[in-house]
């Protein structure tokens, strides 16, 4: 009979642990959606007339590259991109996403 009653209580100890499993999941959730509905509205938005000048002087700059040395890597699209996202969000996008996102 004790044997039996050993196996019922962890039956139910396992059952606890699973609804606290899925309670601490469910809180996970949550908070992450705020922290999602917190950087939605927080985020810059598109300035009004951007100055696309460095963009153009960066793409000039690694075609020119390109085409004498036939080099290009993965850190030049990266420097592009960041490039364009600073023209259309301000100089402070990074800063912005590295305190809020990360």
């Amino acid at each position: 009979m004790k044997e039996k009653s050993l196996k019922q209580r962890r039956l139910e100890l396992e059952t606890e642990l699973s609804n606290l499993k899925i309670k601490q999941k469910k809180e996970e959730n949550r908070i992450r959606q705020e922290k999602k509905d917190l950087i939605k509205n927080s985020r810059p938005l598109p300035l009004k007339n951007p100055d696309f000048s460095e963009i153009v002087k960066a793409c000039e700059s690694y075609m020119k590259a390109y085409f004498e040395t036939e080099y290009w890597d993965d850190d030049m699209n990266n420097y592009i991109w960041e490039i364009v996202v600073r023209t259309i969000y301000g100089k402070d996008f990074f800063t912005w996403f590295n305190e809020t996102v990360r």
